[in-house]
This record gives C-alpha cells, sequence and structure tokens, in this order.
C-alpha cells in the first residue's frame, strides 16, 4: 500500500484549500451567496430572508439556529458565516471575534437564514442552493456544486495570494509579504 502507484499518482491534485475561516460544509453556500453578492444591486440591510437548500448531512452539521456563545460555534455555524458574508463580504479571521460573534447586526441578519435539507440530496453532496428574498420582492438565485478551492473547483492564484497576504498581513508588514 505504501509504495503503489508510487511516482505516477500524485495526490497534490486532491487537495483542498479553505478559502473561507469556518467549516467546510458552510463553503458552497457562502461562495453561491458571494456570487449574488459580487453582482451587486443590493445590500445587506434590503434582505429579508435567505433560503439555503443543501444535503441533510451539512443541515445537521451547520445548519442550526444561531445562538452567540463562542468563536468556534459562530465558525461551524451557516446562519452566523452567511450573515457576516452578507454584511463584510467575506468570512476570514477578523469575522470571528469574542465581540463579533456577538454583534447586533449580525444576529439581526442571522435569524433571517433559514436552512434546510433539499429532498433526495445525497449525504456527502454539498451542492448548495440560495436564494436571497429582498425589500419589494426581488428574490436572487445561485446554486454552488463545488466550493472555490476544492479540487472540483481548484482555486485561482489570486485565490492563494489573497489569502496569504490577510494571514501574512497580521505578522509582517506588507512589502516583505509581497516579497
Amino acid at each position: 500500500a505504501l509504495t503503489q502507484d508510487l511516482g505516477t499518482r500524485f495526490e497534490a491534485g486532491t487537495i483542498g484549500y479553505k478559502l473561507h475561516a469556518c467549516v467546510g460544509t458552510n463553503h458552497t453556500a457562502l461562495d453561491a451567496a458571494l456570487q449574488l453578492r459580487n453582482q451587486g444591486g443590493f445590500t445587506w440591510r434590503e434582505v429579508e430572508e435567505v433560503s439555503i437548500l443543501t444535503s441533510e448531512y451539512q443541515v445537521l452539521h451547520s445548519g442550526w439556529e444561531y445562538v452567540p456563545s463562542t468563536v468556534m460555534a459562530a465558525q461551524m455555524n451557516l446562519q452566523y458565516c452567511m450573515a457576516v458574508l452578507l454584511i463584510e463580504g467575506r468570512v476570514f479571521v477578523d469575522q470571528f471575534t469574542e465581540a463579533r460573534v456577538r454583534d447586533p447586526q449580525i444576529l439581526a441578519l442571522a435569524k433571517r437564514i433559514r436552512v434546510a435539507a433539499k429532498p433526495g440530496q445525497i449525504h456527502s453532496d454539498r451542492n448548495a442552493q440560495v436564494e436571497i428574498r429582498l425589500a419589494g420582492g426581488r428574490r436572487l438565485q445561485a446554486e454552488c456544486k463545488a466550493a472555490r478551492g476544492h479540487p472540483l473547483n481548484p482555486p485561482s492564484w489570486s485565490d492563494i495570494e489573497d489569502k496569504f497576504m490577510l494571514l501574512a498581513g497580521k505578522v509582517l508588514p506588507p512589502r516583505r509579504c509581497r516579497r
């Protein structure tokens, strides 16, 4: 087993990269919502409700009602992560602090996010369908079958570089990060 396919099969292409600082089961829903957010035409204050359809596994793993407690609980919760994404445009390290996990604006938006299992979706399927209902009745929809960073949807060099700069920039000056 240790030498089977040695030198002919390489696992580097099966490595996933987490581009959001939260549990992986949230990533497809976040990427679908990010697509809608990046298309523009609305602000988070106009969001009346977000509906997320995904697998039962994802619902059980991260779709429970968000109640502020710890940073780790926020990282594991889809309602919190979705609210943060819609408000701030990213779900990364700065969005997970003791103060942020209790932020009244995030909590209010999180209460308007519904997560449900899509009938017939298999356990391991992380596909997510997101619908954002805005004030005035407009509805925006997007679907993501493989999160950015997944081997089926590899990250761009820009994705990797952005993640590096955000993390390294916490401890190094920008010039050194760029070098």
